[in-house]
Parts: C-alpha cells; sequence; structure tokens
C-alpha cells in the first residue's frame, strides 16, 4: 500500500484521500476543452495583466497559447484527479478509478497504459471539438433524420415527466445531449443538465450532480443567460446544504452548529414575511465559525432566502455597510448576498458609485467577477474595495500580496482569496 495518506488533485489541488480519485494520462488531460477552459480560469488574474481577457482571446493568442500546451503536455506522470474534476473529462470513470486504486497499492509507482508526454498534435482546446456525451456516434440515415424532431420532443417529455425513476431521467437525458447542440432552444441543453443533475442529486450522487449543473452554468454564461446562469449557481449552493449537514458527525458540536444554522435560515425564510430582521442576525452569527463547512452553509443558505418583506433587502444592505464600518471579518460573507441583489452578468463590474442605483444607497465597494484558485469556476459579485477592479488583481488559495479579500465558491464551496500586489484601497 501506498505510505502516503493523501495527495492533491492535479486539476484543482484539493486533496485525493487513498484509495479515492482518478488517474488519468497527459494525453487525456490536454485532448479535453473542458480542462483548458477550466486552466484559463485558474489563470485569468494572471492572463488579464498580460490583455488576455476571455478564452477565445487565449485561444488566439498563438504565443501564450502555445507555451502553455507545451508545459503541460510535457507532463510525463499520470494525473491524480479528484471527484470534482473528473467531470471535466470523458474518460471511463471505472477503469480510471481502477488505474487510481493501484497507484495507491504500488505505493505510486503505477504506470497507466499511455502515460507519458503529449503530443502537441493531441492538445485539443476547440470548444466544437468537445467529446460528445455519448461514448459512441451514432450513424444517421434519412428515416432517422426525419424522425429526429419526435424523437428529442418525446425524449424531453418523458425525462421531465413527474414520477420518471432517475435511473430513467438519466438515460433519457443522455440521449437527448447526444442529439443536440447550444443552439437548440427546445430542449435547451442547458436545462438537460439541470434535469440530469437533479436525478443525481435525489439519490445523493452529489458529484455527478455537482458535475451537471457546471455544465448547466457553462451553457448559460457562454450564451449569456443571467437567468439561467442563476438558476444553475442556486442548485450548486443547493447542493452544498444538503451534503455539508451529511457529512458531519451524527451528535457532534459541528453537527449541532449547522442544525442551528439550518433553523436559523428555515425561520427567516418564514419570519422576513412579517417584518423580522431576528433571524438573520443569527444566520450571519455562523459567517464567523471557525469551521469553513459552517460558514459555507450558513453564506449558502443566506444566498438563497427570498427577500419577501420591502425591509429585508435594506435591513441586509444596513448590516453590511455596519460590519464594513466596524472592520467585522464576516463582512465578505455577508457582502457576497449583497452582490446577488446586483444581478451581475459573467463579464460585469459594478462600480462603488453606482450601487445606489440597485441597492438603494451607496455602499463603500466595487463588486467584480474572479475565479476560484481551488476549481477555477468564474464567481460573481465579489465585493472589493472602490478601485479594486482597475488595479491587477489574482485569484489565490490563501491570501498574498499587499491586500486580499476572502470570496466563498458556489462551485466547490471552498474559500480563496482574491489578491493584489498593490494595495487597491490607497
Amino acid at each position: 500500500m501506498s505510505t502516503q495518506a493523501s495527495v492533491v488533485c492535479d486539476i484543482c489541488g484539493a486533496e485525493v484521500s487513498s484509495p479515492n480519485g482518478y488517474l488519468l494520462v497527459t494525453r487525456e488531460v490536454v485532448g479535453e476543452p473542458r480542462y483548458w477552459q477550466s486552466y484559463y480560469r485558474q489563470h485569468e488574474g494572471e492572463f488579464s495583466i498580460l490583455g488576455v481577457r476571455s478564452y477565445e482571446a487565449f485561444k488566439k493568442n498563438k504565443a501564450l497559447r502555445e507555451k502553455c500546451a507545451q508545459g503541460i503536455a510535457s507532463q510525463s506522470s499520470p494525473w491524480m484527479v479528484c471527484e470534482s474534476c473528473i467531470g471535466l473529462f470523458s474518460a471511463d470513470r471505472q477503469v480510471t478509478r481502477g488505474y487510481a486504486e493501484q497507484w495507491w497499492q504500488s505505493g505510486g509507482t503505477f504506470a497507466p497504459p499511455g502515460v507519458g508526454r503529449a503530443p502537441l498534435s493531441t492538445v485539443n482546446m476547440n470548444e466544437k471539438g468537445m467529446a460528445s456525451p455519448r461514448p459512441t456516434e451514432r450513424k444517421e440515415g434519412f428515416v432517422d433524420r426525419m424522425m429526429r424532431p419526435s424523437r428529442i420532443k418525446h425524449l424531453w417529455e418523458q425525462a421531465g415527466k413527474i414520477g420518471t425513476d432517475a435511473h430513467t431521467t438519466q438515460a433519457l437525458c443522455a440521449e437527448l445531449l447526444g442529439m443536440v447542440d447550444e443552439s437548440s432552444k427546445d430542449p435547451d441543453v442547458g436545462r438537460i443538465y439541470i434535469v440530469r443533475g437533479n436525478s443525481y442529486l435525489g439519490g445523493d450522487r452529489y458529484e455527478e450532480a455537482l458535475a451537471d449543473f457546471t455544465r448547466a452554468a457553462d451553457v448559460f454564461r457562454r450564451r449569456k443567460d443571467l437567468l439561467g446562469l442563476h438558476d444553475a449557481e442556486h442548485r450548486m449552493r443547493f447542493l452544498h446544504t444538503l451534503r455539508i449537514p451529511k457529512g458531519a458527525a451524527s451528535g457532534s458540536e459541528k453537527a449541532d452548529r449547522l442544525q442551528q444554522a439550518h433553523w436559523a435560515a428555515s425561520l427567516m425564510h418564514i419570519q422576513w414575511d412579517y417584518s423580522s430582521s431576528t433571524q438573520l442576525e443569527k444566520l450571519i452569527a455562523f459567517f464567523g465559525d471557525p469551521d469553513p463547512e459552517v460558514r459555507a452553509f450558513a453564506a449558502f443558505r443566506l444566498a438563497d432566502a427570498p427577500l419577501v418583506a420591502p425591509e429585508a433587502k435594506k435591513w441586509l444592505v444596513d448590516y453590511y455597510r455596519k460590519s464594513l464600518a466596524n472592520d467585522d471579518e464576516r463582512a465578505a460573507l455577508i457582502g457576497r448576498r449583497v452582490g446577488d441583489l446586483l444581478f451581475m452578468g459573467p463579464d460585469d463590474v459594478f462600480p462603488a458609485d453606482m450601487t445606489w442605483m440597485k441597492l438603494g444607497k451607496e455602499v463603500p465597494r466595487s463588486f467584480i467577477n474572479c475565479t476560484c484558485a481551488h476549481c477555477g469556476y468564474p464567481n460573481r459579485g465579489i465585493p472589493v474595495p472602490p478601485a479594486g477592479p482597475v488595479v491587477p488583481y489574482f485569484s489565490r488559495k490563501e491570501r498574498s500580496g499587499a491586500y486580499g479579500v476572502a470570496a466563498l465558491c458556489v462551485r466547490c464551496s471552498r474559500e480563496f482569496s482574491v489578491c493584489w500586489d498593490v494595495d487597491p484601497r490607497r
């Protein structure tokens, strides 16, 4: 057996404990466009300093693209991939899981077939070259083409039908994904991922559900569909509010604190109809909890709380302004809920002197988008100092540089830091 109890994921840096994970080879990694999209998001801060501010711009910048491709393709050792990241790849999960188990048992010496450097000809960053969700492509004849619209309609009706079991729903969605593309509106590809993700969620298959919600978010983001993106991220947060309590030992102090946060959030949903801010204050108290999962749970419950009472938004904004004035360490998580109220697009920046337009009063913060340093997911509505957007910033797992702001990733539920080498408060 391996003497190592755990290693880090070679994609996002998350901990992978023995005997978990998936073992891939470099050729499988560099040939997947979704990996390169994730790679770009993880390095978006550095690339923006070079004037490369989108994935399309990254692909068009030949010198930068080739330098990155050569660096990654030259990796000769196998890649250990965590549950959250394996969804980026079309590799056979059962096979790569078996390779990972052999790697752990061999003490890290096992080499899967095909290990070694990958030829540059295998690098694929083009989204149009993405592998089909189906393992094989079926040739389509004239009759098939004529029947395709009615077949798609039938599959979609069955997939969304109440009472359809999870396994059937997943099979129907897989077939649909092999028949439509992102130009399809009925059904919408993003909605197909949402439906399949919900079926996984019902069976507590959190990693598969998260992978599908992430794919849906990526589709909506590329199409600039803010309602769809908001829905996909809402489902990610809901997933974590289910997953985190189940991971806490029954009867433990952590489980008790999570239960208290849950009750505070649940009562807040009811009492905000009657203009009571009591439960808001109780829930926000958990933003200072020493356990990052408890903080994430409380933050996600607040993020999806309905602002029903007319005073609710005012309470939240006033509470945030107060926390900023008192230099409260919980301000960053509170501000993230305020940022949600701005309903920012994937590429939006909201300057401090414009917040009154949507919040009713000015808040001494600008709001930006920044990628998570752990999983590369683009997070929206992160509060930063007023000059933060105009001073080059970057994402890190831990605070570094002259100044940093904590942020919670909606996808992986981990905290990361938005950092500046030059203090934006000056």
